[in-house]
Parts: C-alpha cells; structure tokens; sequence
C-alpha cells in the first residue's frame, strides 16, 4: 500500500484548479476500494454524513430484556439469539477497523498530496471529509468555468500538432479531454462527432488513411449503426503513425509547402496531394500500407472522374511520369 501511495503522491499534486478532477478522483478511488467514500464524499451534506463509529453498535443483553446484566438472566432462545448478534458484530468489527485504518491513511495521503503553500487549508481540520471539503471550495471550478476550459482544450486538439513526434500524446490527450468534456455532457462531444473531428484532424499527417477511417463513420451513419469509439480509432492511428514513421519527413515537407502557399491542388480522390501521390491510383506507391482499403467516397469520385476523358488523360499521364 505504501507503494501505492508513494506513486499518486508523485502522479498528482494538488496546487491548482486544474489538478482538482484528477486529485479526487484518486482520492475518490481509493477510498471506493477501501468502502469509506460514504464516510469522507465533499458533495454529502454533512449532516448527512454517517458515524462509522456508530455504524456498529455492539448488541447489548438489555436489548432482550430489561435491566439483565449476565446471560443467564435471557431465555434460551434470547441466549442463542444474543451469541449469533455478537459473532455478527465481532466479524463487521473488523470490517470496521479496516475502515477507521484506511482514513487514517487517507488523511496521511491527503496531507503528503497537497502543494506545501495550501498546508494551512487543513491544519485545522482533523477529518477526512472536512478537509475534502475545504479543498474542494478552494479548487473546484464552477460548472462554467469548467465547460469554457474543456470547450477550449477539444477546439485545440482539432488541430494536429505539426511535430511527428508530438503526436503519441497528442492523441492521448484525446482520450483525456474527450472524455472530461463528455462527463460534463458538452455537445460538442456527443454522438460521433469525437471520431470525426479526431480523424479529420489526423489528415494533416496521415491523409489516406484517416479517409479510409472517415469513409467508415459515415457509412455507419448511413447505416443507423454506432461506428468504433474513439479510444479505438485513436488506437488504430497510433498503431498506424508507428508504422508509418519512415515516411513522417514527407508528410513535414508536404505541411511546410502548403504554409508556403504553393500546395498541390486537391487530387481528384478528394485529399490534397499529387496525383501521383494518390493511393487509389497509384496501388504500387511506395508509401503504401499493406493492409490500406480505399475509401468507398475517394474509389467512386475516382470512378466518376475518369470518365471524363481529358481527366483520365491527366491521370494516366501523372502515373507515367513517376515511373
């Protein structure tokens, strides 16, 4: 247990507002596990709050008969009765004492968890509950100024860091906001609209492939059904963008191009790049994945284009140059 300590000690210390969801919910984990976040929860009234010292009351022989003091002054049957209630009390005693020994250490926790200049928040406050409490009022933000903060972190994840190498995090940083931003029930995280932001933003690095991925979103809302949650596309991309670590310096000359405001002209697919660059094109690209599936929208446009004689001219012409 100390380990265990030791590290949300480390993971996460309380010295702003934007530490507060995540210091609770440690504190709020453990003190689940060890069955006492009835005891010590900040959002309880606390006249509402029960006594865990009286939750378990030890049975008393008066409670069968008045003014008995010894069990031979009960019945039989209120003897037996007596011993059963005991042999209760004794095991919930130790179920008990697990308890008053697991606040203990959260109070411990508490203490070890919190930037040192708030130390005087608690001083004077001996309990669990009053401390969480206290903390809570100093920082806690409003249902408001959480929803502004969450509403201004998913804006900037819509737009994909330009460094390769940012984008591990960058993508768990989805998991994170998202699903802050949807315990609070911001619209703008509802339905599916996570899976497309997410993967319209990945075409900055990985045009192709977060097509692919896009063209299945839409095919299951034109089918009615739920498409692959977040957590699983932002698993695929991460698998994908390892993998396609070789080709990251194109993609980065490709952005710096396009900032110079001499980008290629979208493909007829779509996506912004050559013709030559197209995957639906050209299936022996170099760049490639093995397992990549054409997008059904990007197969069709391609499909339709060609039959324009003077674009499937165009096409076959940009094909033959790149050999």
């Amino acid at each position: 247990m100390a380990t265990e300590l030791a590290v949300t000690r480390v993971a996460v210390i309380l010295d702003k507002p934007d530490d507060w969801f995540n210091w609770i919910f440690l504190r709020k984990d453990f003190a689940k596990d060890h069955k006492i976040w009835l005891y010590v929860n900040p959002d309880t009234p606390k006249e509402s709050i029960p006594d865990l010292e009286a939750a378990n009351p030890k049975p008393q022989l008066t409670d069968y008969k008045a003014r008995a003091s010894k069990l031979s002054d009960l019945s039989t049957e209120d003897r037996e009765s007596y011993r059963w209630e005991v042999d209760q009390w004794r095991l919930e005693e130790i179920t008990q004492q697990k308890q008053e020994r697991a606040l203990v250490q959260l109070n411990t926790e508490i203490t070890w968890s919190i930037a040192t200049r708030h130390l005087y928040l608690i001083q004077d406050l001996p309990t669990v509950y009053d401390r969480l409490v206290a903390l809570k009022k100093q920082f806690c933000p409003s249902t408001a100024d959480r929803s502004r903060d969450l509403i201004a972190r998913y804006t900037n994840l819509k737009t994909a860091p330009r460094n390769p190498k940012k984008l591990d995090k960058w993508m768990a940083d989805w998991v994170h906001i998202t699903s802050q931003c949807q315990s609070i029930n911001l619209p703008e995280t509802t339905g599916y609209r996570p899976q497309e932001d997410f993967l319209i933003a990945c075409q900055a690095h990985h045009p192709n492939y977060a097509a692919t991925c896009l063209d299945q979103v839409y095919e299951h809302e034109m089918n009615g059904t739920d498409p692959p949650s977040l957590p699983t596309y932002i698993e695929k991309m991460t698998k994908y963008t390892r993998r396609a670590a070789p080709t990251a310096e194109v993609g980065t000359l490709s952005t710096s191009v396009a900032e110079l405001g001499i980008a290629k002209p979208p493909c007829i697919c779509g996506l912004s790049h050559a013709l030559h660059d197209c995957y639906i094109l050209n299936p022996n690209h170099p760049s490639r994945p093995k397992d990549w599936t054409p997008p059904s929208i990007g197969v069709r446009k391609v499909e339709q284009a060609r039959k324009d004689l003077k674009v499937a001219k165009r096409i076959d012409d940009a094909l033959k140059s790149s050999y």
